[in-house]
């Protein structure tokens, strides 16, 4: 089993730190985790495991310019073949508050709810909002770098992307996905107004 995590060195302040497995997980047992911030305090965080993408992320609050140690003791995860972790450590930092970049979107014609999502150029998800009204959506302290913006329309409100299931017929949320047409840049605030067609 060959474990990857999204980063081992710099963190976004609403960027989650997630864990994936080479091979499907079977369990995982998240009070095998500690996270620890600079002055040695535990850091209390919440985990979310998505099945599809075999991802644990943890959501934890983060401060300007601290340092995080991620702690994962032995068994932490279990694979579909019995096979288990070791100990594994991760160092994360924040930077300053300045190396980060503001995105303010305005949706027109959305049939609400909706999930808006800013993705990498590899159509990953960075950050991702939930909005059940019209207004603009502000994503804070977003790392430089060029994003796409995804919008799922979330038709049963259950606030995540459901693909659909081919035996009980029952198609994929629509989802619209647009190229931001200027990067995100360092103590700059960006806004994008996306109309979409009706549905």
């Amino acid at each position: 089993m060959v474990i990857n995590v999204s980063t081992n060195s710099t963190i976004g302040y609403k960027q989650d730190f997630k864990i994936s497995g080479s091979i499907p997980f079977k369990s995982v047992d998240t009070s095998k985790i500690t996270i620890m911030n600079k002055d040695s305090t535990n850091v209390s965080f919440t985990s979310v495991f998505d099945t599809i993408s075999n991802t644990l992320s943890l959501n934890f609050e983060k401060t300007e310019e601290n340092s995080y140690n991620v702690q994962l003791l032995p068994k932490t995860f279990t694979d579909i073949f019995e096979s288990t972790n070791d100990s594994l450590n991760y160092k994360l930092m924040t930077p300053k508050q300045n190396t980060f970049g503001n995105v303010r979107i305005r949706l027109i014609n959305a049939s609400y709810p909706v999930i808006v999502q800013l993705t990498n150029e590899k159509w990953e998800v960075r950050y991702e909002q939930y909005s059940t009204k019209q207004d603009v959506l502000d994503f804070l302290n977003v790392t430089p770098g060029t994003y796409g913006i995804r919008i799922i329309y979330d038709t049963n409100g259950n606030g995540k992307y459901d693909s659909g299931n081919y035996l009980k017929n029952i198609q994929p949320e629509n989802s619209s996905f647009f190229n931001m047409k200027d990067a995100v840049r360092a103590d700059w605030s960006e806004e994008v107004t996306v109309e979409l067609l009706k549905q």
